[in-house]
């Protein structure tokens, strides 16, 4: 029998990871654990993706078992670290579902019946290793909008609202939450919806793909809610858009249901 190729391994071991990491979101339902849900869904990210462990057969980390994995990525000091996402979450979900919040929404709704919006919010995080500030975001997508999912099983979610957690990992997409939180600051703001096929021209193409918000060419013919809407919907792939189930944000009412 030949011997297991690279591509096979890499493969095999995101299969290992997804399916732990499963194991965990149906735990964190149970225990309505939102850290944990957060930190088991990032993984079913990563996961979807088999070159995310493309580090782990390179030469450079011999030995490295798939044990090595949950003991560096599920241990107390990463739990933490879920814990401050999970509060940010539960306090962009409070800034989204605020009287505030609703009423500019039905504002808008008078004013372009025709268009849809989503309520966002960000907040930054410290990171702990640099002391440098990234974004968490937080939006709620109104029932009949479409997502683009593939890594929780549901490729589109068209039958109620959806509550989307993102979590930038570029430098592009975290430039363009900067900007915008410079404008809103800790107060929720609204997303024009943008239907899937006109994301790509609303961030900027080429030949290569979507253009780096932070190219000036970019930047200048393009708006930052724009780029922050496209990660929300799941365009960029490397961008984790976690959809979050509504029974952690018990108490909380859904923005759009009287559409």
């Amino acid at each position: 029998m030949p011997d297991k190729t690279i591509d096979d391994k890499m493969f095999e071991f995101s299969r290992k990871v997804r399916a732990f990491a499963m194991e965990k979101i149906e735990k964190a339902v149970k225990e309505n654990d939102l850290a944990k849900y957060i930190e088991a869904a990032k993984h079913v990210f990563r996961a979807a993706d088999r070159n995310n462990f493309a580090w782990v057969f390179d030469g450079l980390s011999p030995g490295y078992t798939f044990d090595d994995y949950v003991n560096e990525y599920f241990n107390e000091e990463t739990r933490k670290d879920h814990e401050k996402d999970a509060k940010l979450a539960r306090d962009m979900y409070a800034a989204v579902t605020s009287k505030d919040a609703k009423e500019v929404y039905g504002f808008l709704k008078q004013v372009k019946p025709k268009d849809e919006f989503v309520i966002s919010a960000l907040r930054r995080k410290r990171d702990n290793r640099t002391r440098q500030y990234n974004y968490r975001g937080l939006a709620v997508f109104p029932a009949g909008t479409a997502l683009y999912f593939n890594r929780l099983g549901d490729e589109f979610l068209k039958e109620e609202p959806g509550i989307v957690l993102l979590m930038p990992t570029t430098a592009c997409v975290e430039h363009a939450c900067d900007d915008l939180f410079k404008q809103f600051r800790n107060e929720a703001f609204h997303l024009k919806y943008i239907p899937w096929k006109d994301i790509s021209s609303s961030v900027g193409s080429s030949s290569e793909g979507a253009l780096e918000y932070m190219d000036g060419k970019a930047k200048n013919v393009h708006h930052a809610a724009n780029y922050v809407f496209a990660s929300f919907t799941g365009y960029f792939l490397n961008q984790p858009n976690i959809k979050l189930p509504k029974k952690f944000f018990e108490g909380g009412k859904d923005i759009c249901q009287n559409r």
